[in-house]
C-alpha cells in the first residue's frame, strides 16, 4: 500500500539564495525542507511529510484531503517565488 505521505504534492525548486533545493508541501502549511541534491531534497519531503502526518494523527489535530488544494500564499512559498493566480473567467 502506497504511503499516505505520498499522496500529497511537493513544490521543489532551487534556492539560489540558499543553494539548496527547496521543498514545499502546499497542503501541509509549514511542512518544508531541504536538500543538496534533488534527489535528497525528494527523499526529505516524503519523510517529512510522514512527520507531519504522524504528528497531526498524535495531536489530533485535523489533517487534510490530499488534494485538497489548501494553500496559503503568503507563507506556503519560499522567497522569490511568486504565485500568479488563474485569471477569472470571462463571460461571453
Amino acid at each position: 500500500m502506497r504511503s499516505p505521505a505520498l499522496r500529497y504534492s511537493m513544490v521543489i525548486q532551487w534556492s539560489d539564495e540558499d543553494q539548496v533545493y527547496v521543498v514545499t508541501v502546499p497542503e501541509l502549511p509549514g511542512c518544508r525542507t531541504h536538500g543538496n541534491s534533488y534527489a535528497e531534497a525528494a527523499r526529505n519531503g516524503e519523510d517529512v511529510m510522514a512527520l507531519w502526518l504522524a504528528s497531526r494523527e498524535e495531536t489530533g489535530r485535523p489533517i487534510p484531503v490530499p488534494g485538497s488544494g489548501v494553500l496559503d500564499v503568503a507563507t506556503d512559498f519560499p522567497a522569490g517565488v511568486e504565485w500568479l493566480a488563474p485569471e477569472p473567467a470571462r463571460m461571453s
